[in-house]
């Protein structure tokens, strides 16, 4: 495990810094865009100080905090992967036909309609050279009666519909 360096700060120089910037959570765009500012502006001091560098780390803090909050960016759904792989590849969806089965499978899955099982996933993942686990959606639910827990993962049944077998945990 790796050792915490603690460095001793000048509470005088520190607190001098704290007064000019007046650090704490950050609730608006525009405070945002003043803690940023002051956070460029101490990347720019060549050999900061140890006041100045815990200043610059609780403003990283406060930053990320708040942009975590308010401009998150989820993971993409396996048909937002597809319809991206087959962009940056010059592709449509009926490119995936012979790949899914079909067309009316390529056409439920892309509109979301049918989940995609892992034979499917598995194919999808040779054809476009990357992992199969991008294609399949595992979906959590928790009940908050009764602390029940709910695990649906993709069958991986060959043909018709693709049902979702349930785990449950008390």
């Amino acid at each position: 495990m790796e050792e915490m360096k603690q460095t001793r700060l000048n509470l005088t120089t520190y607190a001098k810094l704290l007064g000019r910037t007046h650090p704490r959570v950050i609730r608006s765009d525009a405070e945002l865009h003043y803690f940023t500012r002051e956070l460029l502006r101490l990347d720019e001091i060549e050999n900061p100080c140890p006041e100045e560098r815990a200043l610059a780390e609780l403003l990283t803090t406060l930053i990320e905090q708040y942009e975590a909050q308010h401009y998150a960016v989820g993971e993409p759904t396996p048909v937002e992967t597809i319809k991206f792989l087959l962009e940056q590849r010059g592709l449509s969806a009926k490119d995936l036909w012979v790949i899914i089965g079909s067309k009316s499978h390529t056409s439920e899955i892309m509109n979301e309609k049918r989940s995609i099982g892992i034979p499917t996933a598995a194919k999808l993942g040779a054809f476009f050279h990357v992992s199969p686990t991008m294609f399949i959606q595992w979906k959590a639910e928790r009940k908050v009666a009764g602390q029940r827990k709910t695990l649906s993962i993709p069958s991986a049944r060959r043909g018709g519909s693709q049902p979702r077998a349930e785990f449950t945990t008390n």
